[in-house]
């Protein structure tokens, strides 16, 4: 592996003078298999390694205008700009009714307490096996991460049926957007 060659010469004053310098010789053979094995390693590695895709059904225009969800078990979402959220939903008394989130550290943890809230609401208004019907409504400015923490929200609480569309302008108009 590594080598040591020393000079010996038949001089042993000058010998016993100075230190011995030799020419030493290192062999690298293992760290370059060391290196490959790694760089395989890495390779592999990210290759198994996939992105992770969100897929989305999207029906027809013609199919989504018969879909007609019951307003008890309809939870609107609008994601505004600056990672606010406008929760639209009916309260006990059959009215609408607006929450607003807009601290965006308390965002994801609001969220999830809202839908469980809906959730239970369901289950004690109707019965054990109602499925909640989530519309999520991103304007133009909202951020991206706001409209993934929704449907990480979603996801949760595992809501089969929610619906992504653009919000109307009287919506928009209402809220001040």
């Amino acid at each position: 592996m590594a080598d040591a060659n020393f000079d010996q010469s038949n001089n042993q004053k000058k010998s016993r003078r100075r230190r011995h310098l030799g020419k030493t010789r290192v062999d690298l053979t293992a760290m370059v298999d060391l290196g490959f094995l790694l760089i395989t390693f890495f390779m592999l590695a990210s290759t198994f390694n996939q992105t992770k895709v969100l897929s989305l059904f999207s029906q027809k225009q013609s199919e989504a205008s018969r879909f007609k969800p019951d307003d008890h078990k309809l939870l609107s979402v609008l994601i505004g700009k600056n990672g606010t959220y406008y929760i639209q939903s009916l309260n006990y008394h059959g009215s609408d009714s607006y929450w607003t989130i807009t601290d965006s550290v308390l965002n994801k943890f609001e969220l999830f307490r809202l839908f469980e809230a809906k959730l239970s609401f369901l289950k004690q208004k109707f019965h054990a096996d109602s499925v909640l019907e989530v519309v999520i409504k991103p304007v133009e400015t909202s951020q991206y991460q706001s409209f993934i923490d929704i449907l990480d929200v979603v996801n949760a609480h595992r809501i089969k049926n929610y619906t992504i569309t653009r919000p109307d302008k009287s919506e928009l108009a209402e809220l001040g957007h």
